[in-house]
This record gives C-alpha cells, structure tokens and sequence, in this order.
C-alpha cells in the first residue's frame, strides 16, 4: 500500500512537517523517550521520501537529544 499515492490524504511533505513539529515539540518538553518513535517514522520517510540530507541531520540531531533525554547515551553517542 502507497501511503502518499491517493491525494485526499495528508500530502508527504506536511506529513514530514507535522512528524518534525510533534516530535520537536515533545523534545523540548523533556519528553525525549516519547518523541523517539516519532522520530523513528520521521527518519524512515525522509530517508525514503524526500531524500532530503537537511530534513534527515534535522531529525538525527532531534533523536540524539531525545536519546539523552532518555538516558540512553551510547545511542546517543552512535548517532
């Protein structure tokens, strides 16, 4: 199934917008572990999607600070 085939669907770049909005957002809260699997998505779709080298060191900046917040800083580390 294409996701972003049909039109009356949320189009690929304002899903792409939402994903960095939501999971920034939760970041800055503090709520870095809730924000990974956001980031998780972002990351595949813009690896896949839109292959966009700024969107994609924009998410993995964004999900090495949730990984800190998280306390997983090996990962963090890896990234």
């Amino acid at each position: 199934m294409e996701l972003f085939n049909d039109h009356a669907r949320l189009a690929p770049r304002q899903a792409l917008d939402a994903l960095e909005h939501a999971a920034g957002t939760l970041v800055e809260q503090g709520e870095g572990l809730l924000a990974l699997p956001l980031l998780s998505i972002l990351e595949s779709l813009v690896s896949g999607l839109c292959r966009s080298p700024r969107r994609s060191l924009r998410a993995r900046v964004v999900r090495m600070d949730a990984l800190r917040q998280a306390g997983l800083l090996s990962q963090a580390v890896s990234v």
